[in-house]
């Protein structure tokens, strides 16, 4: 349920506890987990960069529908591999190994189902701008200071954060 990249870097720690016992027998093992550390880390890596590559040729909200309807086989129709290997194309970043496609799959699929449905997408891939900050449960920071000022929960300029500053 974590991304690939910090799979790579937990099968690394992995690696460096199993060097550091005395028995040589599991070093293997550890110079083994080493190079799939390494391997998830660059795939991990490699889908990040798509995913960002999609986000700044899909600007805004209807972009990233339009593009998830042109692919999907009835237009809201959860995209499998090769859904989104045609939806990656058709906008200039290409996933040349299968491995790469199940990377990005892995990462757009919140729900965990070997699919990427459109809120899932848009998730991932739309644009962070308040109102769709607003949609997924998320507030701008300064929104969320000024909500907790007027409710008097929050103060700013206080010493610890609870209504009233410090001690009484």
């Amino acid at each position: 349920l974590i991304l690939e990249e910090a799979r790579g870097v937990l099968y690394f720690m992995v690696a460096l506890a199993l060097l550091s016992q005395p028995e040589r027998w599991l070093w293997p093992a550890a110079y083994l987990l080493q190079l799939i550390g390494l391997l998830s880390v660059l795939i991990g890596y490699r889908s990040r960069r798509c995913v960002e590559a999609l986000g700044r040729k899909l600007r805004t909200r209807d972009a990233v529908a339009g593009a998830f309807a042109a692919v999907a086989a009835d237009g809201r129709r959860p995209l499998r591999h090769f859904g989104l290997r045609l939806l990656c194309q058709g906008h200039g970043v290409h996933l040349n190994f299968l491995f790469e496609q199940e990377a990005l799959l892995n990462q757009l699929d919140a729900d965990r189902d070997g699919t990427v449905a459109e809120d899932e997408f848009m998730l991932w891939i739309g644009p962070t701008e308040p109102a769709m900050l607003d949609a997924f449960g998320a507030y701008p920071l300064e929104e969320s200071t000024a909500a907790l000022e007027r409710s008097g929960t929050h103060r700013s300029g206080g010493t610890d954060g609870v209504a009233g500053g410090g001690a009484a």
